[in-house]
């Protein structure tokens, strides 16, 4: 994908983004060769949901870690009213927050 120069902006079902799945499943290896090809970590689905909050909601501490190191936002609010912060807290990711 990245090496056929894929665009890695595309938004599928509501909005999902290659990058969002990734942090959603814990493909850190992928997302971060996809942050390498300078894949863009802010983009928004439907819910407002970015890739930062989707590995934080899926308790995915790698990708979070790399998420934030890459510049992404903890203050990202969704459409619930959740962040990655708050998310991290939930879910007790305390190697995330530590980065927060």
């Amino acid at each position: 994908m990245i090496e056929a120069k894929a665009n890695l902006e595309v938004q599928q079902n509501e909005g999902w983004t290659a990058l969002m799945y990734c942090a959603q499943n814990g493909h850190d290896h992928v997302a971060r060769a996809m942050l390498e090809a300078k894949a863009n970590l802010e983009v928004q689905n439907s819910d407002q949901v970015t890739a930062l909050n989707a590995a934080c909601y899926a308790g995915h501490v790698e990708c979070a870690i790399l998420l934030l190191c890459a510049g992404a936002h903890a203050d990202a609010m969704d459409r619930f009213g959740d962040t990655p912060k708050s998310l991290a807290q939930q879910k007790g990711l305390e190697d995330v927050l530590a980065l927060m």
